[in-house]
Formats: C-alpha cells, sequence, structure tokens
C-alpha cells in the first residue's frame, strides 16, 4: 500500500508551552539573571575569599539554572525541562533547609518577611518545577526529536547580546556608584590650616 501524497498528510503539530509555563519561565530566567548580577557584584566587592568563591559559585549555578530553564522551556528539550525541575527542587530543597536551620543557629531572630519571601520562593519553585515536569511529558508523549541545543538563531543571540549588555550596565552603575570618594577632612579643605 502506497503513502498518502504530501498535500493529504497531517502536519505534525508541535506541542507549545502553556501560557504560566512561559510567564514563570521568564519570570526565573529574569530572577537568575539578577541574581548572577548581585552575587558577581559581591564576588567583586568582598575582601574575603571565601565569601567571594561562594558567590562565585552561586553565580554560576544562577547562571546554570536560567540557561536550563531556557534550553526546556523554549527549544522543546525534554531532558532540559527535566534537568531545570530537577535543579528547582533541589534549590527549594536548600532554601528550605535554610529556613529550617537559620533560627537554630542565629543568635537573631528572623523577620517574618524572610520567612514569607522564603516560602514563596518555595512554592514558586516547586509550582515551575511541576510544570517543566508536565512539559516533558508533554513533549515525550509527542514523539518529538530532540532540538539542537547548541545552535541558537540571531532573535536569540541578539536577546543575549541585551540582556548582557543592561547586565554590565547595571554591574558598572553600582561599582561607579559603590566607588564614590569620600570627602576630604576639613584640614585638608580649609586653607592655612594644618
Amino acid at each position: 500500500m502506497s503513502s498518502p501524497p504530501e498535500n493529504l498528510r497531517e502536519p505534525v503539530v508541535s506541542p507549545q508551552p502553556t501560557f504560566l509555563l512561559v510567564a514563570m519561565s521568564l519570570l526565573m530566567i529574569a530572577g537568575c539573571a539578577g541574581l548572577a548580577g548581585l552575587l558577581l557584584w559581591i564576588t567583586t566587592d568582598t575582601s574575603n575569599p571565601a565569601a567571594g568563591g561562594i558567590a562565585a559559585l552561586g553565580c554560576l549555578a544562577a547562571l546554570w539554572l536560567g540557561l536550563l530553564q531556557t534550553l526546556g522551556t523554549f527549544r522543546p528539550s525534554r531532558a532540559k525541562a527535566i534537568d531545570a525541575a530537577n535543579w528547582e527542587v533541589g534549590v527549594a530543597a536548600l532554601v528550605a533547609m535554610h529556613l529550617a536551620v537559620l533560627p537554630m543557629v542565629s543568635a537573631q531572630v528572623i523577620g517574618g518577611l524572610y520567612c514569607l519571601v522564603s516560602v514563596g520562593l518555595i512554592v514558586n519553585l516547586a509550582l515551575l518545577s511541576w510544570l517543566n515536569l508536565r512539559w516533558a511529558d508533554e513533549l515525550r508523549t509527542a514523539g518529538l526529536q530532540p532540538a539542537v541545543w547548541w545552535r541558537f538563531s540571531l532573535r536569540e543571540l541578539l536577546v543575549l547580546t541585551l540582556a548582557s549588555a543592561i547586565l554590565l550596565g547595571a554591574f558598572q552603575y553600582a561599582q561607579r556608584k559603590h566607588a564614590e570618594p569620600a570627602p576630604l577632612p576639613a584640614s585638608i579643605t580649609t586653607p592655612g590650616t594644618l
């Protein structure tokens, strides 16, 4: 039996991510980029090598999580969506452990706002992880071949360049603002006094 002509075959419809997944992914990617910029600033601003090393590792982890989320959502890659979900569960577990251990080791009482933000972050990460796993399952049932994730379109390169320029500008602005010279003592600025 012969196969139907090209014009009678049903087109292969690629599944599209839900609006909630796209919105939460964009929020996660922006948050990861902002966190990476903040940790990069802490890395260059601190004189403590241990704090600088931890901040540098945190910066790399935030960039990695943002990349996984980008590839999992906007490149229909099942493996990257599962990897992003696993990383998000890991980060949520670390935040939960930090929230549980901090009152035991800290001499200060942690504030309600800190607890609220931490619990909100844990809930958002859990929801995004669940959405990523649903998206990975939808990609598996669609039977799509994994996308080549290391090839980027011109639009993606332009967005990456724009985001990098914005982060670099914010980083340089923060450095300039932080490095303003201190006012000179009155003995130097007043003539005739030594």
